[in-house]
C-alpha cells in the first residue's frame, strides 16, 4: 500500500497512548495511528460493525452479535446469495444487522473473501485433521 507523508498535532494525552498501545504490540507509532485511523473510518461509514480482538487479530464484527462479518458472508453465499434465506437461518439477528455485513462486504469484499478462505479447511486439510472421519464419496 502506498503511503504519504502527513504532519498533524495531537493532544499530548493522545500521543501517549498511542505510544504506549505501539509499545505493546511491537509496532510504529506510524503504523498503530494508521490502523486506528483506517478502523475508525470504517466504523463512521458502517456504523452497524465493530471490531473485536479475535485469535487472526482485529476482525469485524455485526454489532450486538459474537458473529464476524464474515460468518454471516459465508452463509448467504451458502444460500446462493438469498437474504431471506439468512435471515431465517440466523433468526437472532435483524434484517438490519444482516444488512450492516452485506455493506460491509461490499466496501472490502476481498478482505473478507480472504477470512472466508482462511477459515474454511478443504477436504484434505479436514481429512488430515481428523483422520477417523469415514470419507464417502458421492
Amino acid at each position: 500500500m502506498a503511503t504519504q507523508h502527513l504532519t498533524i498535532r495531537i493532544d499530548a494525552q493522545l500521543a501517549r497512548q498511542v505510544k504506549d498501545l505501539a509499545a505493546r504490540h511491537q509496532r510504529s507509532t506510524s503504523h498503530v495511528i494508521n490502523s486506528l485511523l483506517d478502523e475508525a473510518l470504517r466504523l463512521r461509514r458502517h456504523p452497524g460493525i465493530v471490531f473485536l480482538d479475535r485469535a487472526g487479530g482485529r476482525c469485524a464484527v455485526v454489532a450486538g452479535s459474537r458473529l464476524s462479518v464474515y460468518e454471516v458472508i459465508q452463509i448467504w453465499k451458502s444460500y446462493r446469495k438469498n437474504r431471506a434465506a439468512v435471515l431465517k437461518h440466523l433468526a437472532h439477528l435483524s434484517p438490519a444487522q444482516v444488512d450492516a455485513a452485506l455493506t460491509y462486504y461490499d466496501d472490502f469484499r476481498d478482505e473478507i473473501d480472504g477470512q472466508i478462505e482462511e477459515n474454511t479447511p478443504t477436504a484434505a486439510e479436514l481429512i488430515a485433521r481428523y483422520p477417523f472421519i469415514k470419507v464417502v464419496k458421492v
